[in-house]
Parts: C-alpha cells; structure tokens; sequence
C-alpha cells in the first residue's frame, strides 16, 4: 500500500497537479496545509489509489477551509430526472470523464491555500507542496467541474452553431463527472459518442470507461477507453443470477422477480462491477437489480436503538423507489420509536415488539436481490392509447408517506 501511495504521488507531480513550493510561500500566513485520506477498493475490476481532502478539518480557531470557500450555485441535475432520461431510449451508453478534477487548474496565486508535505523516505525530511488542481473534498468543487464543463460547451456552440442541438443534449448528459444517455438507434448512439469525446477533448476532458447496452456502439473506440468488467461463467445471461441461488431461495429459478424480461441478444459473461448512478445495473440483460452483499451486509447491521435504525434505512439506497414498500415499512417502525414511545431516548434499548418488527423487516432486505427491473420503458406504438394511472399510498404518520405512478397501455 506504501508503494502504491508513493506511485499515486509520483503521477500528481509528474502531471503538474503537485507543485514544489518556494521558500516565501511556505513562510506565508494566508496560506493553509491540508490533510488527506486515502480510499482503495480492491473488490473493483480496475481499482486505483485516491486521494480524498479533509478540507472541513477546523484549525486552531474552530475554522476550516470549506467554511471560508463559497459553494457556488447548484448545478446538479436532479437524480431521479437524470435516471429517468436514461430509462428512455432502447440504447443506453455509459462513460465518466478521467479524473475530472484534476484536469482543472487553479490560477498560480491559490496554490498557496491548499498546501502539502510529502516525502518519500521517511527518514528524511519532508517536501513542500502546493495543489494546483481542483481538489476532490472542497464544497465548491461540483460547482467548478459544472461551470467549467458548461462554459466549455457553450464555446463550442458559439464557434459551431450548427451543433447547439447536440451540444445541448451532451451537457444534459452529465450528472457531476458520470456521462449517460439513451437512444432509440444504434447509430444515433455511436454518432453521439464520437462527437462527445471529440468535444470534451477540445477541452482536455477525456471520457472513459465505456459501458453500452448493445457492444456495436462501441464498435472502433480505442479498447483502453471501455470498461473492463468482471467474468462470472455461473451468472445467467438473461436474469444476472445464478441458477443455484435462485433455486436456493425460491424453491425454482422461475419465481425470480423479474419486470422487462426481454431476451437480450448480447453474448457476454460480464455482468459484475457495473453501477449506473449508484444503481446496480447488468448490461447484458438491460435491467437494474440489488447486490446480494450488500443488502446482506444492510440486513447484518446492528440496530438496538432508535439512532441505529435511523442510520440503517438510509442504506437502502434506491432513487427509483423500487424498494418503496420495504424502506415504508422501516419509516413506520421509526415512526412507531419516535411516536407511540415518545419518552424513548436516541440510545435506549429497543426491546419488546418494536425489536421484533426490526428484525422481521431486516430478514426481507435480502431477498431484494430477487428483484430485476428492465431500464428501458418501452413506449405503445399507438400512444393515443397510453394512459397513467396515478396511485398515492399515504400513511397518516410522520416519515411514512410514499407516492407511486402506475403506467398501462
């Protein structure tokens, strides 16, 4: 792991993005040295040393960096709406820009706030350095990535008006660094995807890691830009389970929960390591579905208190409400802690019924990994014919109320 932490360092240096400092900005009071945490996960295919900035860390007058910084306007795109767009093309094509951040440069005069040490023996004494480059940690970094990639495009439609139109859809396509969209044609697609990394290149963004619905997308890109994924021979091309844990759990791998069971005529045995947005998602069979170990890990979490079953239900990460029933239910039993006992202190002990109905409800979540839900939503040829039908499920208490749209054609 040493190694690794020296040859991480080693690249930010040799790409300019670490910088010696000079005596005099090393002696300078304004400036400030920063602290770091470094994150690994060697469970990915392709996993890398990261740097992440503690830059809320307070200094000796209770103050810290991100306090002094102004957070810019929210240019985030709402996530449901992001993920929606997504589920409405045949064709889905995923990518992320390279280490955004870092491709953009402060001016030279802020390298004095975000000052280093480093050294690579520990015997000897350590360097000084500044950070160049947009630091992954500061609270104003998504507003800088945002306004740097629109500004970016924006230059792009001034000097080519007769792409607006794209350049417009290939800004709505970014969700922070991810990039993602859908489309009705395959060569609707890959037209898109090579106007993309033509564009961003102009301004030094690279977009990498490729994931499609359908391989001829990709067809002609560079293999280092795809994303390698993992290899499962057991996993079942159409369902993304194996036979045996099917059988296992349900009785017969016929009874898995399965919405948009369309055959996919995609021949590949990769279907781990892939999210879309924080969302599971098998590429071969075009659906989205739950990690068994994570929701076990979820399920296998200690909660004897009210404050335990406040940090487990928001592990239930689902911005599509898939889980909608299964997250209602652990809101009323939160509702049921803070309400009926409403003398219950954040760190009693849960006991009686209340404990039952936790560990009741903690048994169902992981048998959510059963449930697979196609992402494309294919609309009616004749949509004169299509209507929504709109169903709200509301509980007349605090923290347990969830909409849901029904759709039929």
């Amino acid at each position: 792991m040493i190694e690794l932490y020296h040859e991480t360092f080693k690249g930010h240096i040799d790409r300019g993005e670490f910088v010696p400092v000079d005596r005099d900005e090393i002696l300078d009071p304004t400036g400030n040295f920063v602290t770091s945490v470094l994150v690994y996960k060697p469970d990915r295919v392709k996993s890398e040393l990261r740097i992440c900035w503690n830059l809320s860390l307070k200094n000796k007058n209770g103050k810290s960096i991100n306090q002094a910084v102004l957070p810019g306007s929210n240019l985030i795109k709402n996530l449901l709406y992001h993920i929606m767009r997504l589920r409405k093309g045949r064709y889905l094509v995923l990518s992320d820009i390279e280490k955004a951040f870092l491709r953009i440069k402060y001016l030279k005069e802020f390298g004095k706030y975000f000052k280093i040490l480093y050294s690579e023996n520990l015997n000897e004494a350590p360097k000084f350095y500044k950070i160049t480059a947009v630091l992954f940690g500061l609270v104003s970094s998504p507003f800088i990535l945002n306004r740097t990639l629109l500004y970016h495009i924006e230059k792009v439609m001034t000097e080519n008006p007769i792409l607006a139109p794209f350049c417009i859809k290939l800004y709505n396509s970014f969700y922070l660094d991810d990039f993602g969209n859908s489309f009705n044609s395959i060569q609707e697609a890959k037209i898109f995807v090579q106007k993309a990394i033509e564009i961003l290149q102009l301004g030094n963004f690279r977009l990498t890691q490729w994931v499609s619905s359908n391989p001829e997308i990709l067809q002609g890109l560079d293999p280092s830009l795809i994303k390698p994924l993992e290899k499962d021979q057991n996993i079942d091309l159409r369902t993304g389970t194996s036979p045996e844990e099917a059988t296992n759990i349900w009785g017969s791998s016929d009874k898995i929960i399965e919405f948009g069971s369309e055959a996919h005529p995609i021949e590949n045995s990769s279907v781990e390591g892939l999210k879309c947005l924080g969302i599971s998602y098998n590429s071969i069979s075009d659906k989205f579905f739950f990690e068994k170990e994570k929701l076990q890990k979820i399920s296998d979490m200690k909660v004897d208190t009210k404050r335990d079953l406040l940090k487990c239900i928001p592990r239930l990460f689902d911005p599509i409400h898939l889980l909608s029933p299964l997250i209602l239910r652990g809101r009323m039993i939160f509702s049921d802690c803070c309400f009926r006992i409403p003398k219950l202190i954040w760190d009693s002990k849960l006991e009686g019924k209340l404990k039952s109905h936790i560990e009741a409800w903690k048994k169902i979540i992981p048998l959510c990994d059963r449930l697979k839900v196609g992402r494309w939503i294919p609309l009616p040829k004749n949509k004169e014919n299509c209507f929504v039908v709109v169903a709200g499920v509301g509980v007349a208490r605090l923290l347990a109320q969830e909409p849901f749209i029904i759709t039929q054609s």
